[in-house]
């Protein structure tokens, strides 16, 4: 079968299809014209879909939500509307990628659920912007172009918070150590709130926690940044000039000081030293170190978001960066030259590939014959 035309798969996982033939593994890979399925043992086309054939990626309603791993992709067949039924352990992950293109989708959402509100900056100022309560994730807008500046995806929210001394604000606790994120909206923060819970469930088949406990501003503040918050992360060994570039929020790179820590990278704000932004080391994944820019050089997490930068000393930086996040636990950090290939590989970059994946990627390897040449796909474990 012939890939669809002009599309790149973004991100690839190993899901099981269920059907009359009974239970077998497939690729599926979501890409930036359409959906395709693949046979592991070959990599040859066996689905392809069109986004514009596609009406929704639904999550099966099971009374047992943990173990609910099931997903039902409908589309439109011969003028019919047809399904087919998958199952993986990253559904929420894989049905987050999905609807990224879901204005792409043969039916449009009836409404969009769009909010004035204030995003409260490291700086202490309040920025206008628009929240938008979408499928799988809280998406914060520019407020005059719409542009998507940020995404929040329900599968990592931790739980929501109100904050007592803010009129209309909550927090996010996101990711695995709790980062939180404080937004205001004094009219309809509690509708906000609410369609998220009903969007999770109704899309992923997850819950939400909201959490009884009340926050302040001065907490928001002082746990900005969770279980990294004490000065024992935030105490800098090294620190090097760098520019951040992130056209979505400023059209020139930003000068910052990047700062590592025992165990975090932090980026701050050079006149204040005020931090703008934390991870911890052993979330890093690979290093990308440009080979056409000298300065230029990127920083791929585990949860697949990148980093961009600009620095004189890219090398030294490199070189500290790296012995930082192998002594944070993180071992089998790398360097590369290009970005990670995100469809080759089978699944989250969280995860290790596991051994059925790696045994046939040896195979192909040893067979590659058995490719097929016109979508030339190859399995990469990086």
């Amino acid at each position: 079968m012939i890939p669809l035309k002009d599309n790149q798969d973004v991100a690839s996982f190993l899901v099981t299809k269920h059907s009359w033939k009974g239970k077998y593994k497939r690729v599926f890979s979501i890409g930036t014209h359409g959906i395709t399925t693949y046979n592991p043992d070959r990599l040859e086309v066996t689905n392809k879909w069109l986004y514009s054939d596609v009406i929704t990626v639904a999550s099966a309603k099971h009374s047992n939500s943990a173990a609910n791993h099931d997903f039902t992709l409908v589309m439109k067949k011969d003028k019919k509307v047809d399904t087919m039924k998958f199952s993986s352990e990253h559904k929420c992950l894989i049905l987050t990628e999905a609807f990224r293109y879901r204005h792409l989708f043969a039916e449009k959402p009836k409404e969009i659920f769009r909010y004035q509100a204030y995003k409260h900056h490291w700086s202490g100022t309040r920025l206008p912007i628009v929240l938008e309560v979408g499928p799988c994730s809280l998406e914060q807008l520019d407020p005059s172009t719409h542009t998507l500046l940020a995404s929040y995806p329900y599968c990592d929210l931790q739980g929501i918070l109100p904050v007592k001394d803010v009129p209309g604000g909550f927090v996010l606790a996101l990711g695995g150590y709790s980062r939180l994120h404080l937004f205001s909206n004094a009219m309809d923060h509690q509708i906000i709130i609410n369609k998220m819970l009903e969007m999770a469930s109704l899309t992923l088949s997850v819950s939400i926690k909201v959490l009884s406990a009340t926050f302040t501003l001065d907490d928001c503040h002082n746990q900005r940044f969770g279980k990294y918050s004490g000065d024992q992360h935030q105490t800098s060994l090294s620190e090097f000039i760098v520019h951040k570039v992130n056209p979505a929020r400023h059209m020139e790179p930003m000068r910052r000081t990047l700062c590592l820590s025992d165990t975090c990278i932090l980026e701050r704000d050079p006149q204040t030293y005020s931090v703008v932004c934390l991870r911890p080391l052993s979330d890093v994944f690979a290093l990308i170190r440009d080979p056409d820019h000298p300065q230029k050089f990127c920083i791929e997490y585990l949860n697949g978001q990148t980093r961009t930068y600009l620095a004189g000393e890219r090398d030294a930086l490199l070189a500290s960066l790296l012995d930082g996040v192998r002594s944070a636990g993180q071992r089998d950090v790398h360097v590369r030259s290009y970005p990670t290939p995100r469809a080759f590989r089978l699944g989250p970059l969280h995860r290790e590939v596991d051994e059925e994946t790696e045994s046939n990627h040896l195979r192909l390897f040893q067979n590659p014959v058995g490719m097929n040449p016109k979508t030339n796909r190859k399995i990469t474990i990086p």
